[in-house]
């Protein structure tokens, strides 16, 4: 992986006239409680919204599952369409919505797409992701508690 990175960095720079890094940081999982539906909505809000928040779409023209790339398409279209791999149950529960409610999650997600363009929406939501974006885990005393049990 290392030389495949390096020498496709090379040739991307040299192609594109650029310098520096092209893949920055590393990979990173963190553990999500699964007893409380609200750590579910915080992730599942936060990847969702990659593409508005990185501006990848035109936020009041486009909608959120016109962006291709991101299981959210699927969740509005159905599991079905993805070949079953996709399991929306947990992240559709968190809100209180059936696994067939996609209507209903899309409205959500909409919602949150144009709260992102206010700053106090922004705001708010910044402050749900500080912990996801600067802890080693999404969860309750107990939960970290747990964690730290099995790290020994």
């Amino acid at each position: 992986m290392k030389w495949l990175q390096g020498t496709y960095t090379q040739r991307y720079n040299a192609r594109h006239r650029k310098r520096g890094h092209l893949f920055q940081g590393r990979y990173r999982a963190v553990p999500v409680a699964d007893d409380a539906p609200e750590y579910f909505q915080v992730v599942s809000s936060y990847i969702h919204l990659n593409p508005a928040r990185a501006k990848l779409i035109r936020v009041g023209e486009q909608r959120l599952s016109e962006y291709g790339w991101s299981s959210y398409p699927e969740y509005v279209r159905g599991a079905e369409v993805g070949g079953g791999w996709l399991v929306t149950e947990r992240v559709m529960g968190s809100l209180g919505l059936g696994p067939r409610d996609r209507k209903g999650y899309e409205a959500y997600m909409e919602g949150r797409v144009l709260e992102l363009g206010m700053r106090e929406g922004r705001r708010q939501m910044e402050a749900q992701w500080r912990e996801l974006r600067r802890g080693w885990y999404l969860g309750g005393r107990e939960f970290r508690l747990g964690l730290l049990e099995r790290m020994s």
